[in-house]
């Protein structure tokens, strides 16, 4: 799918990865990222699952930017999936890996009319390995 550039989506997705990681109360959810496809949306949803180290993912398509405020009902859906948080976490940095990997930033910026959030994916490393040695810890 093409992702517009009038819209910084990034930035939101690197803090719903944080927020699913720190702690107390496991983060903050729910989280909406919307990823503007002119003139539609797709849009992550992320919602509280029934035990307190997972999440529910939720991917949906709308035609047009708003119709999911304006309660029309979505195009297409992807489907739902509980996964851990961490997983989560662990898949949103492999992404923002991979885009900074291709892309010097600076070429980043250029092409998608925003800096590429290099201090929030610095705290989501940050988070991850944190998340990591605690989990090495327990017995």
């Amino acid at each position: 799918y093409p992702v517009s550039d009038l819209h910084d989506v990034l930035p939101e997705l690197v803090r719903a990865a944080c927020d699913a990681l720190s702690v107390p109360n496991h983060g903050r959810i729910p989280h909406r990222i919307s990823f503007w496809d002119e003139p539609g949306e797709l849009v992550l949803s992320l919602s509280a699952a029934p035990t307190a180290d997972q999440v529910i993912v939720q991917l949906d398509e709308w035609a047009a930017w708003g119709d999911a405020e304006y309660g029309r009902p979505a195009v297409r859906s992807f489907g739902s999936r509980s996964m851990s948080r961490l997983a989560f976490a662990r898949a949103v940095a492999e992404c923002l890996q991979a885009v900074r990997a291709a892309h010097a930033l600076a070429d980043y910026e250029a092409r998608w009319n925003h800096p590429f959030p290099v201090e929030l994916h610095d705290q989501l490393q940050r988070l991850l390995k944190a998340a990591h040695a605690q989990r090495k810890r327990r017995p």
